[in-house]
């Protein structure tokens, strides 16, 4: 069959001397002009000038973002103190020792003892650096408490909080008897000679404080777990100017907001 023939019916096959032609790279450009360098320029300011309005209010989010998460905490607390309570009613001291003893009955996850606006993870304990010096460090409920990781009878598998409990079974440091008008005899529940948090603040719960006139504190604004570790956020006016921002749990189980010294917030009920 001639040469020819070949070509003609077979149509795919292509003669090698037939040149090649690409069609989409004919034209390379569609004749519109491109951005100038001013107009580059004023789109590059806009978007700076955006990015500094926006900026500012990121950390904001996220600190909000985490002041929900430790509410949520808090009321996961409130909730296991609670039942905790109910458990042990006929206690001289009804309240458990620790936080971290509610752990694992009361509490199945060990992340809810963490604040995620806790810089230092729970190793600063309940008074983080740059609210108080390191103030009433009996009560930090980590495996760093100044007695021991096994401290008045905490439990050391939880080895950092970020909460501060008042209601703890560490030896009282603060000036409470002047300040509640009171004894060791009026405060010692359990007889062992030791004036607690818990047993003191039993005490002023229920008999009031000189702030008040020795007159018996509400539940639902009486603090018992604190959270301080928003106080670079956010700041609270008080009769004696600025205070930290705390959130709490109250001894009826509700979480409230109030300044570092939560007296200046109370309203008798």
């Amino acid at each position: 069959m001639p040469r020819e023939d070949i070509f003609r019916k077979t149509p795919h096959v292509q003669r090698a001397n037939r040149p090649f032609s690409c069609p989409a790279a004919a034209k390379v450009s569609d004749g519109r002009p491109g951005f100038t360098l001013v107009e580059l320029l004023v789109v590059i300011a806009i978007v700076a000038i955006l990015m500094l309005l926006v900026m500012p209010m990121i950390p904001r989010a996220l600190e909000q973002a985490r002041q929900a998460d430790c509410a949520s905490n808090l009321r996961s607390f409130s909730v296991a103190v609670l039942l905790y309570r109910n458990d042990h009613d006929s206690d001289p001291i009804p309240t458990p020792a620790w936080l971290s003893n509610l752990y694992p009955s009361y509490v199945s996850d060990t992340f809810l003892y963490v604040c995620r606006s806790d810089r230092t993870r729970g190793r600063d304990g309940s008074r983080p650096n740059g609210v108080f010096a390191d103030e009433f460090a009996e009560t930090d409920d980590t495996e760093f408490n100044p007695a021991g990781p096994n401290a008045y009878g905490r439990n050391p598998e939880i080895k950092r909080c970020s909460y501060m409990y008042e209601f703890s079974a560490a030896p009282c440091s603060w000036n409470w008897s002047s300040y509640l008008g009171a004894t060791l005899a009026d405060v010692d529940r359990d007889g062992d000679g030791v004036a607690s948090w818990a047993e003191v603040k039993h005490h002023q719960l229920r008999n009031g404080d000189s702030w008040n006139k020795n007159q018996p504190y509400g539940d639902t604004m009486f603090p018992m777990i604190r959270c301080f570790n928003h106080h670079a956020f956010k700041k609270l006016q008080t009769p004696s100017g600025l205070q930290a921002w705390t959130l709490n749990v109250a001894y009826s189980g509700n979480v409230f907001e109030a300044p570092l010294y939560w007296e200046y917030n109370y309203a008798a009920p």
